[in-house]
Parts: structure tokens; C-alpha cells; sequence
């Protein structure tokens, strides 16, 4: 029987890094077959999507011929809703493993465990990513729709408020980046998550932002491996077009050799899996924010050791 971690718990910067990759570590296994089985094929369709959408702007770019444009439309859109389908299942692979550990009584976890707890919040979470979507689409109309009638009435404010305004946005990003979990986890409302994730980071700020921003770094140093056999060949590419000069030249840089399509589908696939540990840092911190905000793990010991103490007493 391995250690298991011990999620209620305040940690610092370190700790949470740390425990996430142990938390990656031990628990692989169980991820393998939700990434294989659901997130790789979505992956998949989506790069081949977007690979198409590539071929098809460059077909059309040679011969102007518009009717490509169609297949083009459709390629994309395959390409968007494979990946926004993927992700949407990284986060929910992520979660359910989570919320597996802290029911397990052993501190192990299956494929199965994460996979029935897919099949069971799939379509809650599907309907929670959608209506989040529809009110942050809503606040930004809100905001461009004042930025506009600011710069009409008063145009030397518009600078302070593209200023206010992506202080605002970063700092409502960093907070929704555990909502999803607290909706799953705490079983609320959409509004009722998002004002629990305002109560937790509230005076955490600095220290939440530094750890995502730190994972999200890990990524794209590690992301490198995924990206320089695609961005090799394209360099090359043009480096030969450069050479050779004229306008046919340059369109033939964005076509896709097999090769290339290849080092493409390899480099979104890669990139997306690995950006799996920005989703398990988020939910250790989560688990830390909810230990220091409430104390929730510190009073489930209390009442653990009263427990016992009641058990251990002569009737």
C-alpha cells in the first residue's frame, strides 16, 4: 500500500509543485487509459483538422479558387470542437482522480474509478463549461461596449481602462482556474462556485498566480521537445523559399509535406497532454486554498481522534 497524499493541506509554492508531480507520479497508471481512449482520439481529429484547414487556405491562396473556402470552415470547426472536447476531458480526467483519491480509504486509484466519475459529470460538466463560457463572453461585450462610449465621450480615459481592465482580467482568470473543480467537488451552483473561488483566493492572490505561473512555464520549457521538429522544418522551409524568391515560393511555405503533418499532430497532441500538470497544480492549490481559508482537514482530524477516543472509552 503506497503513501497517499494528503490533500487538505496548507502548502507553499514548493510543496505544491512537489506534491503535484508526486501526485502525477504515483497515480499514472490510472491516467493512461482515459488519455488514450478519449483525450488522444479527440487530439487526434482536432490536428488533423486544423492540418487540413492549413492545406485547404493553401490551395486556395494558389489558384483563388473561393470554393475551398467551405472545407475549409469545416475543417476548422472540427479542429476547435476536437480540441475544446479534449480539454474539456483533461480537466475532467483530472478532477475525477482527484476526487477518487479522497474517497479511496488506501490511497490508490483505477482507470475505473476516473472513468466512472466521467461517465457520470460528463454532460453537468459539459453544461457548466457552456454557461461559463456564455457569461464570460457576456462580461467582455459588457466592457468593449463601455471601452467604446468611453473613447467616444472621453479618449485620453481609454488608456487607464485597457489598463484597469487587464488587471481585472487577470485577476478573474487566476480565480476562475478552480472553479470548475469547486462546482464539481462542493456540488454548487455556477454563480455560487465562482463567488466560493473570489472567497478563496481573496488575500492568496500572488501566491495562486506564482504557482500557476510557475507550472504553466514548466510546460513551455517542456513543450519545446513537441515543438521544434514542426518549427525546424517550416524554418527550413522558408529559409529555401527566401532563396528561391517569388510569390509561389512563399505560398509553398504553409504547405504541409506528410512530414510536417506528422511533426504537427505530434506537437499538438504533446503539447496538450503535457499541460495536463497545469490542471493537477491548479486542484492541489484548490485543496491548499480550502485547508488555510476553513480548516477543513484540521477539523476532519479533530473529529477523527474524537472519534476514537469515543470508541476507545469502557461502556
Amino acid at each position: 500500500m503506497q503513501q497517499p497524499i494528503k490533500l487538505l493541506k496548507a502548502r507553499d509554492l514548493g510543496e505544491t509543485l512537489n506534491e503535484s508531480i508526486k501526485f502525477i507520479r504515483l497515480y499514472f497508471p490510472a491516467f493512461v487509459k482515459p488519455i488514450l481512449f478519449l483525450i488522444l482520439p479527440l487530439l487526434l481529429i482536432a490536428s488533423y483538422g486544423f492540418v487540413e484547414y492549413f492545406k485547404l487556405i493553401t490551395t486556395m491562396m494558389k489558384t483563388m479558387d473561393p470554393s475551398t473556402m467551405g472545407g475549409s470552415v469545416a475543417s476548422v470547426f472540427f479542429g476547435y470542437v476536437g480540441y475544446l472536447l479534449a480539454a474539456m476531458l483533461q480537466m475532467l480526467t483530472v478532477a475525477e482522480a482527484y476526487l477518487a483519491l479522497e474517497k479511496s480509504e488506501d490511497g490508490t486509484i483505477t482507470a475505473s474509478d476516473i472513468f466512472q466519475g466521467i461517465k457520470n459529470h460528463f454532460f453537468r460538466f459539459l453544461g457548466f463549461l457552456i454557461m461559463i463560457t456564455a457569461i464570460l463572453i457576456f462580461i467582455s461585450v459588457v466592457i468593449v461596449g463601455v471601452g467604446v462610449l468611453l473613447f467616444k465621450l472621453t479618449p485620453f480615459t481609454m488608456p487607464f481602462f485597457v489598463i484597469a481592465g487587464f488587471i481585472a482580467l487577470m485577476y478573474t482568470m487566476v480565480v476562475l482556474s478552480i472553479t470548475p473543480f469547486i462546482y464539481l467537488r462542493e456540488k454548487l451552483g455556477i454563480l455560487d462556485a465562482i463567488s466560493r473561488s473570489f472567497y478563496l483566493v481573496k488575500g492568496h492572490w500572488w501566491s495562486t498566480f506564482g504557482i500557476i505561473f510557475v507550472a504553466s512555464m514548466a510546460v513551455q520549457i517542456l513543450s519545446t521537445v513537441f515543438v521544434i521538429p514542426f518549427y525546424g522544418m517550416f524554418f527550413m522551409k522558408m529559409i529555401h523559399s527566401v532563396q528561391d524568391g517569388g510569390a509561389s515560393s512563399l505560398t509553398s511555405i504553409y504547405e504541409f509535406t506528410p512530414l510536417q503533418s506528422i511533426s504537427f499532430i505530434f506537437m499538438m497532441v504533446g503539447i496538450t497532454i503535457l499541460s495536463t500538470l497545469i490542471y493537477v497544480v491548479t486542484t492541489m492549490r484548490y485543496y491548499s486554498l480550502v485547508e488555510i481559508k476553513d480548516g477543513e482537514g484540521l477539523l476532519a482530524d479533530i473529529q477523527q481522534i474524537g472519534n476514537q477516543d469515543t470508541q476507545g472509552d469502557p461502556v
